[in-house]
């Protein structure tokens, strides 16, 4: 017998029941490498412009809240998967202040890049290996 819990209240109605600006900071150019691993797929990708960060909106899907600010960063070849997350966290802070200032202020300019969207994840072990043997982007 199969018994549903309510889950509660959607993601939608706890976001509209906040009143201020709910703001994302996360690794990746969004909407284009939402999910995990942003900076990685886009060097995976061969697609190094769009290796950065976003602070956007939060909105009931993965990502895909209207973007704040964005910013980019660009590895040395001595740089892998492990310490993308690192240039990127190096890469958030004039964004990141920015942003909360701006919505202390009240002066959020959202936008929605044009821009294809996918859902990414971390990838395999052996995904991994191959990229990192085959292209060079480890």
């Amino acid at each position: 017998m199969i018994q549903w819990v309510d889950q509660g209240p959607s993601a939608k109605e706890t976001l509209s029941a906040i009143r201020v600006p709910v703001m994302n900071f996360r690794s990746g150019i969004t909407p284009k490498y939402r999910g995990q691993g942003g900076g990685y797929w886009a060097l995976v990708n061969g697609d190094p412009d769009h290796a950065g960060v976003t602070v956007h909106l939060v909105d009931a899907g993965v990502d895909t809240g209207d973007v704040i600010y964005q910013a980019r960063f660009t590895p040395s070849r001595r740089d892998n998967f492990a310490t993308y997350f690192y240039l990127q966290a190096a890469t958030f802070p004039p964004i990141a202040v920015k942003a909360v200032e701006d919505a202390l202020r009240g002066d959020l300019k959202p936008f929605r890049p044009s821009l294809p969207s996918e859902l990414r994840d971390h990838p395999t072990l052996w995904a991994y290996l191959a990229r990192g043997l085959q292209d060079g982007v480890w």
